[in-house]
């Protein structure tokens, strides 16, 4: 799993991109909204602030997008 930073709009984003598919990016906050999970962090310095949980919870979300 790759985390990265892209922009939508202008807007900047979270996403990850899945070890095996690196030309599919998923953009966090759209796959949280769309699965209900909560506590995701909207960029990499909140995914160093939340550590090894906030990875765990990415993992997660990408393994199920």
């Amino acid at each position: 799993m790759r985390l990265l930073m892209f922009h939508n709009g202008g807007t900047r984003l979270l996403g990850v991109a899945r070890d095996g598919a690196p030309d599919e990016i998923i953009d966090v906050a759209a796959a949280a909204n769309g699965s209900g999970a909560a506590n995701m962090p909207s960029d990499i310095l909140g995914v160093i602030d939340g550590g090894a949980g906030a990875l765990d919870r990415l993992r997660e979300l990408a393994s199920s997008a």
